[in-house]
């Protein structure tokens, strides 16, 4: 059974995630083309330029200095900012509200009033975007999409707020936890700084060992099927537990080993599968790994500055991660 909070949340949420085809098809199609990997690759000089700025600032500081707010939050929040074409400074204003959407112990009243935040922000940005479009996605959708009247202006709205929450708290959860991983194990940090070519597969493994989308995905059985040895009807709802299949020993040896250099790391379901496959994978990796880089070589002394039992874990969240990590440099 859902928590009232999260019936709350999901009730209020028209996006193609909770789809099933035709039309998820044609609602995924319309983000897809801009998270390719070619248009990616594109963007590379410009996350680059973003990891190096805040980069920069967060040397500024003084030490012990917090590495999830002032670093790991801040890179994929102006990221996705810059692909939305929204102002950096709303970050806070799309932090605080993406915490509270996905924080497990909150209120449905807290809930609803952080995605009518949000809500009332987009509506804004459209009715902007309406009068006069630019280049940005969308722009680009109301033009392609919500003129020729195949996209409401409440499933746009939708879908920017989903781009928002998927590509900024997952990926801060990454880069904080990726990052005290290595920091915890030492001999492959050691690895990774002689061989360079390491980080992407070191990613892969990051996003398999740690698994930020932890507390499963729903789905209904349409049919009667056997898996595993148990039988589950039509109708019958499945919680899909990810972080469990990333440690199945059938498929990846010594599971809860943290391994950059492990055989068919790739083959993890961090991103899920099938058609419901998380369409941003690409820019999360390309986010990932260029922060691997920029930390292998503007911070090659980073440490933990703080006791193990005072690390703040985010236990109550729809996504794993760290709400602080205080480290010096």
């Amino acid at each position: 059974t859902l928590s009232e909070t999260i019936s709350a949340s999901r009730k209020a949420d028209p996006t193609f995630l909770r789809m099933d085809p035709p039309r998820h098809t044609e609602h995924r199609r319309m983000w897809s083309q801009y998270f390719t990997i070619k248009r990616i690759q594109a963007m590379k000089p410009g996350i680059r330029a973003i990891v190096e700025r805040v980069t920069d600032r967060f040397v500024t500081l003084p030490q012990p200095a917090d590495f999830v707010k002032d670093f790991a939050l801040a890179i994929p929040s102006l990221v996705i900012c810059q692909l939305l074409d929204v102002p950096d400074e709303a970050h806070d204003f799309f932090h605080r509200h993406s915490l509270t959407r996905t924080q497990l112990n909150g209120t449905p009243g807290e809930i609803l009033a952080a995605m009518k935040a949000l809500d009332d922000f987009w509506d804004a940005e459209i009715a902007r975007r309406e009068a006069d479009p630019g280049e940005d996605i969308v722009s680009q959708l109301i033009v392609n999409e919500v003129r020729p009247g195949r996209l409401g202006r409440e499933e746009l709205r939708g879908m920017a707020q989903l781009m928002l929450l998927a590509g900024h708290e997952t990926t801060a959860n990454m880069i904080a936890l990726t990052t005290l991983t290595l920091l915890r194990h030492p001999g492959q940090l050691a690895r990774l700084r002689a061989d360079r070519a390491l980080v992407p597969a070191a990613v892969e493994e990051a996003l398999r060992y740690l698994t930020v989308a932890q507390n499963g995905l729903g789905r209904t059985c349409i049919a009667d099927t056997v898996i595993g040895g148990q039988r589950i009807r039509a109708g019958e709802g499945v919680l899909v537990v990810v972080a469990s299949a990333n440690r199945d020993a059938s498929e990846f040896a010594d599971p809860d080993r943290f391994d950059i250099t492990r055989e068919g790391t790739r083959r993890h379901m961090a991103f899920g599968g099938g058609i419901h496959q998380c369409l941003g994978h690409p820019l999360a990796r390309a986010e990932l790994q260029i922060v691997l880089d920029t930390l292998l070589d503007r911070l090659p002394n980073l440490g933990i500055a703080e006791a193990e039992d005072r690390i703040a874990y985010k236990y109550d969240s729809l996504f794993f991660g760290l709400y602080s990590l205080q480290v010096t440099w």
